[in-house]
């Protein structure tokens, strides 16, 4: 909408340039400035539509209804370097729920080890003091004794056929279950990040298309027809219909830009980190 904005602003300068040297008729001026109107609409509609979007996008953040954020324009784009295969690594490094199952997995892991410790018995020990009295007689005489007695006891249960055979199955069982689900997430993430960097690979591509080679070529044949309509060889509609196109254009290119920053944003989801800061932000 800015860009139409400004095209038309610029025809409008033109026209009255052009009717003031007794070159064109009033009709084109008029022409003009009913383009610069509709431009200027459609430039108010769009940053009414600003509003909403922001809110939504405090709602997301978790920030205050009254927050401010500004807008800077088209975020920068940067060369994209990682392979999938340092993506992989990348992600096998940080996503979390990765990490959660290995954390599963080492708990099955503490678990056979606490039930196996299990299976083993458990010995007991014990001290025990008694006395005895003891009389004896011999000729008439008695003789009385005391025998003090100190007793060391130990006790050991016989597992005859419980050794926890059953905890150390169900154990097993567990750490096995999170081995495979590991496994999965782990061949999820890695096909994730492979669509992912095929995504973005797909979206340069088209975003190149619009920078290198449309943008430019469109730019060129407007300044043409511009300075065609400034000289007189061309007429005025000749250069609406040509904005009208760089302006459609340029939509596709603003379409293809959101899609890029998409793209990067699902890859970002796939491997856990913000690629952006990465390597001193080459994407």
């Amino acid at each position: 909408a800015h860009k139409s904005q400004e095209l038309n602003n610029q025809l409008l300068h033109i026209t009255k340039e052009r009717l003031a040297a007794g070159d064109i008729a009033e009709l084109d001026v008029n022409l003009a400035r009913v383009e610069t109107a509709r431009s200027e609409g459609r430039k108010i509609e769009a940053e009414r539509e600003l509003v909403p979007a922001r809110q939504r996008l405090l709602s997301l953040m978790g920030a205050p209804a009254l927050t401010y954020l500004k807008i800077t324009g088209h975020p920068e784009r940067k060369p994209f370097t990682e392979n999938p295969a340092e993506l992989k690594v990348m992600a096998l490094e940080n996503r979390p729920d990765l990490q959660a199952m290995a954390a599963e997995r080492n708990k099955g892991e503490a678990e056979i080890s606490l039930a196996q410790a299990e299976r083993l018995p458990n010995v007991t020990a014990g001290v025990g003091f008694s006395w005895e009295r003891s009389d004896t007689s011999l000729g008439g005489l008695e003789e009385r004794n005391t025998d003090n007695l100190i007793g060391l006891k130990l006790s050991v249960p016989l597992q005859i056929f419980d050794r926890n055979q059953a905890g150390i199955r169900e154990a097993q069982a567990r750490k096995s279950s999170a081995e495979t689900r590991q496994a999965f997430v782990r061949q999820s993430i890695e096909g994730e990040v492979e669509a992912a960097h095929a995504r973005l690979a797909s979206a340069g591509k088209s975003l190149n298309i619009y920078t290198e080679e449309i943008i430019p070529q469109l730019t060129e044949n407007l300044k043409l027809v511009q300075e065609a309509y400034r000289l007189g060889e061309a007429g005025i509609l000749a250069v609406l219909e040509e904005q009208k196109k760089f302006v459609e254009v340029n939509d596709g290119y603003l379409a293809a830009l959101h899609s890029w920053n998409s793209a990067v944003a699902k890859l970002e989801a796939a491997v856990g980190v913000e690629l952006r800061k990465v390597d001193g932000g080459n994407i």
